[in-house]
């Protein structure tokens, strides 16, 4: 949340004196508390966002230098006028990374756009003039039509769009929280996963865990039995206020049956 303070973007969150979670505070909630993770884990974390994506993309982008949140680059040649901001811009030893990030996963109102990657990949390129030896990895995180790489051209040059889901990175994030223990030398990074979460519950992103992944145990015991022991009590005087008068446990098909 700080970034988007210092840089002035809290204006449309605050209305009449209530905050209300943006684009901006999402991005400046979740990827500015996650940039103080070991340089490692905050691209490891980034990376599983991708979804469909994950393949393509680099395991290791090397060192940090620099993580810049709505950085003004030369407009030249891009359909602004004065200057392009990217929602994040990281700079490693190996790769130039852009984040452009929606609101939400759905794409019916905040869609990515396309004018955005162009301006965005135009600007950096006037930006980081000579740095000839570094490639762009560029993350769309949110309003995609698709979760799958994105051929685009630019000038005559093929970059890949990498669609991503705030969906999948509070996944990411998630996963790696369950990995860490709380000995001494990892309760920090807890901390800040935890907080990541938080942030972006905040903004109403939930992690669900589907039923069809849950991993499904047998129960090595003839069902009625085990029905029969799971229904016990010590005390049935409750059962005496109930409208019937008896109760049988036959079979799975045929669990209750009044009279």
């Amino acid at each position: 949340m700080l970034q988007a303070l210092f840089k002035q973007k809290l204006g449309r969150a605050i209305q009449e004196g209530i905050f209300h979670g943006i684009e901006d505070t999402l991005t400046s909630s979740v990827v500015g508390l996650l940039q103080y993770l070991p340089d490692a884990l905050f691209w490891k974390v980034l990376r599983g966002s991708c979804g469909a994506s994950l393949a393509s993309l680099p395991e290791d982008v090397g060192p940090i230098q620099g993580v810049h949140f709505w950085e003004r680059m030369d407009a030249t040649g891009t359909y602004n006028s004065q200057s392009v901001e990217p929602d994040v811009w990281i700079e490693t030893d190996l790769y130039n990374i852009i984040i452009e990030a929606k609101r939400s996963d759905s794409s019916s109102d905040n869609a990515q756009s396309t004018y955005q990657w162009f301006n965005e990949i135009v600007a950096l390129n006037n930006s980081t003039k000579g740095e000839t030896d570094k490639e762009l990895v560029f993350l769309a995180i949110g309003g995609n039509d698709t979760l799958r790489d994105l051929i685009f051209d630019v000038n005559g040059k093929e970059y890949i769009i990498h669609t991503a889901s705030w969906f999948d990175l509070l996944g990411a994030v998630s996963k790696n929280r369950e990995t860490l223990t709380n000995n001494p030398a990892e309760t920090n990074l807890v901390r800040i996963l935890e907080d990541v979460i938080k942030a972006m519950q905040y903004h109403g992103i939930f992690y669900t865990i589907w039923l069809n992944s849950i991993t499904v145990e047998p129960i090595d015991m003839d069902a009625n039995h085990y029905l029969r022991e799971s229904w016990s009590f010590d005390n049935t005087g409750f059962l005496n206020n109930m409208h019937f008068t008896s109760i049988k446990l036959e079979s799975l098909s045929d669990i209750w049956t009044t009279r």
